[in-house]
């Protein structure tokens, strides 16, 4: 006849196997079942603020000293702004450039903007997963961004047209990311780039996952108490 004492032995080990299998398969699906659901908003900043949330920070440039000469990158507190294009304004960015600001009816947030080439690259101090800025553009066909996480993203509806403002963001809603390139089809001529914002908010795992290795804790915690009862 099998004592009680066995009886939760085998008991525990039962639950133990369970839990076991429940933490794996918990695991599993966290490191297969999640992909990146990333969404770009162009000209609806509406959405943008509503999908990245609170605690954003602005960079306006406004402790920057206008009409600089031209530089190849632009150091903020909270990135780096590089001019990567190829066009004639290669290394053109500067804040605010003499004869410029006036042209280009800007900025849209104080008053001092970048002026950069048909190609520009943030790097992040810190890996963000929300990204939009105000551009203005004497001529371009569209935009193309991307992220140093594989985000790629072409848009060719965002000439308005002549001195017209353009907002443009990014949410990755599961991957943080430390660059992101932003790529004009127009090189040969100019943007001027104000109010970026950016942040890096919490991933909140999905229910299912949750509750899984909720299970799993649950069935751990239950086997650990029935074995020290019979040691």
């Amino acid at each position: 006849m099998v004592d009680n004492c066995t009886k939760t032995r085998v008991f525990g080990l039962f639950k133990r196997l369970l839990a076991s299998a429940a933490v794996l398969s918990a695991l599993t699906l966290s490191a297969t079942g999640a992909s990146a659901i990333t969404t770009t908003y162009i000209n609806d900043e509406a959405g943008f603020l509503t999908a990245a949330g609170g605690g954003l920070t602005t960079e306006s440039f406004e402790s920057f000293t206008p009409n600089g000469a031209p530089v190849a990158s632009i150091a903020t507190p909270g990135f780096t702004l590089e001019d990567t294009g190829t066009g004639p304004f290669q290394d053109d960015l500067r804040t605010c450039p003499a004869g410029f600001c006036a042209g280009f009816a800007f900025p849209t947030d104080g008053s001092i903007y970048v002026h950069a080439s048909g190609q520009i690259t943030f790097n992040f101090n810190t890996a963000v997963n929300a990204v939009a800025f105000d551009v203005v553009n004497i001529q371009f066909q569209g935009v193309d961004l991307t992220t140093n996480v594989g985000d790629v993203f072409n848009n060719e509806t965002v000439n308005i047209g002549a001195n017209s403002l353009n907002f443009i963001g990014i949410v990755n809603d599961t991957t943080a990311f430390t660059s992101l390139t932003v790529n004009f089809t127009n090189h040969e001529n100019s943007v001027a780039i104000d109010r970026v914002t950016f942040d890096n908010f919490a991933v909140v795992p999905e229910p299912g996952m949750m509750t899984i290795f909720g299970f799993g804790l649950v069935g751990l915690a239950i086997s650990r108490r029935r074995k020290l009862t019979c040691a």
